[in-house]
């Protein structure tokens, strides 16, 4: 009786005591997520941010969604992120024709992308 009773306790303690949460951080963002910094928060050309994705990440971006580059013009990058040289995590997708914007032809002509979503990382 009494081993019964400690292994009907350990087996409560061990239900209470396990937790998904390691730690009281932000869940991290679904895959893929690519690690950029923006060069211009606002490009005069087309009065969007311009961004870098850095180097480790482009083989995988073309890869995943067949772009190439490593500078792209994002549409709907939110506001707070539109800080000149912010590091940023980023997953972009083409931008669909129907969408697409027009851009001055004054400077380069970068390819624009669209923001899937993006976080500040430090």
């Amino acid at each position: 009786m009494k081993y019964i009773l400690i292994v009907t306790m350990l087996i409560l303690l061990s239900f209470f005591s396990c937790s998904k949460i390691v730690c009281g951080c932000e869940p991290l963002p679904p895959e893929p997520a690519y690690t950029a910094l923006v060069v211009e928060a606002n490009n005069i050309d087309c009065n969007r941010s311009l961004i870098r994705i850095e180097p480790i990440d482009t083989a995988r971006l073309r890869l995943q969604t067949g772009l190439s580059g490593d500078h792209f013009i994002v549409d709907q990058l939110t506001s707070a992120l539109q800080v000149n040289n912010q590091k940023i995590a980023i997953a972009i997708k083409a931008m669909p024709p129907a969408e697409d914007f027009n851009c001055t032809t004054l400077g380069p002509a970068y390819t624009h992308v669209k923001t899937i979503y993006a976080i500040e990382r430090f």
